[in-house]
């Protein structure tokens, strides 16, 4: 499995109801070095971001008191009205439907991820949105095959990405099953990630995801380096 280098530290506000998905959350989240604080609804939570100084905020959608869409747009407001930088907002609801992606982007979220989300995906995706580098590590035993594999996926994203410049999308989802399949075979977890998506995303022709999805894993492999035998 592809490990995580402890980061420079990040500040991240959790906003969540569910304490079993909190939990998960702060699992994930403190493993890996960074300082975390939490509100339990949409409310605290704006309350919490005023108060306080963020690097990114994991919101849920569906909460108590406030919902996560009403949660965002305030704090876009008061962003605005205080001429402050946008914090990354990352989106968080189990329910993964195309309707929520797009409420969420008009309300300001910058990205939009589905429960139950893996720790590679929630990493990948606070590397891409803020900053910091999360490098990743594959194991020793695999670093001979390594570098031949990430080549193949990088030509892979390439013939997707042009793929569906021509509305072909029958290669993204043809490129993407593979991709699927054979990620974590190799210690990269977010690869089986990515091509779960774009496969998904390619059956309902929908171009943006695909680009989306590439985007952030072409972030996530400039990061990856193979472990030493020392490692």
């Amino acid at each position: 499995m592809a490990t995580f280098a402890k980061p420079a530290s990040l500040r991240i506000l959790i906003v969540e109801d569910c304490e079993d998905h909190l939990l998960l959350l702060r699992i994930y989240l403190k493993s890996a070095g960074f300082e975390l604080d939490t509100a339990p609804d949409g409310a605290a939570g704006v309350a919490k971001f005023i108060g306080g100084s963020w690097d990114i905020v994991l919101m849920d959608i569906h909460m108590p008191v406030m919902d996560g869409y009403c949660a965002i747009r305030a704090i876009r407001k008061w962003e605005h009205d205080n001429h402050s930088r946008p914090v990354p907002i990352l989106a968080l609801t189990a329910d993964g439907l195309k309707e929520d992606a797009e409420k969420g982007r008009h309300a300001g979220c910058t990205s939009f991820l589905t429960k139950p989300v893996r720790k590679s995906t929630l990493l990948t995706a606070i590397s891409l949105h803020t900053d910091r580098t999360i490098r990743m590590d594959v194991p020793y035993e695999m670093s001979a095959f390594g570098p031949k594999f990430l080549r193949n996926v990088r030509l892979n994203m390439g013939d997707i990405l042009a793929g569906i410049e021509r509305s072909d999308y029958e290669i993204a989802q043809r490129l993407g099953h593979r991709m699927k399949g054979s990620g974590t075979s190799y210690g990269f977890p977010e690869i089986t990630s990515a091509g779960a998506a774009v496969e998904t995303a390619a059956k309902n022709v929908n171009g943006a995801e695909i680009r989306l999805q590439i985007l952030a894993l072409a972030k996530s492999l400039d990061l990856a380096r193979m472990a030493s035998p020392l490692a």
